[in-house]
């Protein structure tokens, strides 16, 4: 390393200077571009942190000693390479792959041309299929929010009519999945009303499907007064007296991070009665009375 140093010019090092941050790290204090460093920043002020992207530019810009030449980028906006990564999604899907049908399905949507700014542009059909098919991955997972959040793009761009019977019973499955009783319903009787202007050709085939969203929809005769839950709350563990983060571990104990290791220390003393870890129950209620609730799980 010293014989390096002693070969590079002093101006491009001053080994002096190591131990300051910033401008004398890696070039002299009095060199030529810390000269321009030094220029450049007072002509841009401290608002320039704080300014939007576009501001940036233009100040930059401004500069000839920053001799700053803004080049344009291509877009990867690609309908070609945006159906390579959908049908690469499609096979993963097939193959209960969820996750990499995910990773693929966004590759997808962010290589899709699309109209942002006219959402119900019919040239966005494609882009709103991919929304979809991303759906069904995330359902496929069981992440019914961000499932229900991208059957709403996916409608927010124009996604086909003839397919709404099949979105719309996905989103009433993740509603049910979710305890949103009440979206569930609604979501589930747009399916319902949407087979018969649906791309299913043969009505035996129509009835089949009406015949499944109905089976689904068994679930609310259980009760009358359907309810939603807009959120999962998780309460403190009385008996560990810990906090919902800490899935009900006591506060006697610690998680130690070593690494790639993690271990439980204890930070207190324990004693032979302690709860040091509770599990939250769960319980199913099946409604055993008969009739067309009978043997269906109670949605209390």
């Amino acid at each position: 390393l010293d014989s390096l140093l002693q070969e590079m010019p002093g101006e491009m090092l001053d080994t002096s200077n190591m131990a300051t941050p910033n401008n004398h790290l890696l070039f002299a204090s009095d060199g030529e571009f810390a000269k321009i460093c030094e220029k450049v920043k007072k002509k841009l002020g401290t608002k320039f942190a704080s300014s939007s992207p576009e501001e940036k530019l233009k100040e930059l810009a401004k500069i000839p000693e920053a001799n700053f030449q803004p080049q344009l980028q291509t877009s990867i906006r690609s309908e070609a390479k945006s159906l390579e990564f959908k049908e690469i999604g499609n096979n993963k899907f097939r193959e209960n792959k969820f996750g990499e049908a995910y990773k693929n399905y966004t590759l997808a949507l962010q290589h899709c041309p699309v109209n942002l700014d006219n959402p119900t542009d019919p040239s966005n059909k494609q882009y709103s299929i991919i929304w979809a098919n991303r759906s069904a991955a995330l359902d496929g997972v069981g992440l019914y929010t961000a499932c229900i959040h991208d059957i709403e793009m996916a409608l927010k761009f124009g996604y086909p009519r003839e397919f709404w019977y099949k979105l719309y019973k996905r989103k009433g499955h993740a509603h049910i999945k979710m305890k949103q009783y009440l979206l569930a319903r609604e979501a589930l009787e747009v399916s319902l009303k949407n087979v018969g202007r649906s791309d299913i050709k043969k009505e035996k085939d129509r009835d089949n499907y009406r015949m499944r969203v109905r089976k689904q929809m068994t679930i609310f005769n259980v009760t009358k007064s359907l309810y939603n839950v807009e959120k999962y709350e998780k309460y403190d563990s009385v008996l560990a007296q810990g906090k919902p983060e800490d899935r009900g571990m006591s506060t006697k104990l610690k998680v130690i991070e070593d690494g790639t290791k993690s271990q439980l220390e204890a930070g207190e003393d324990i004693f032979q009665e302690d709860n040091l870890v509770t599990l939250e129950p769960y319980v199913s209620v099946v409604n055993v009375s008969g009739g067309r609730a009978g043997g269906k799980v109670c949605p209390h």
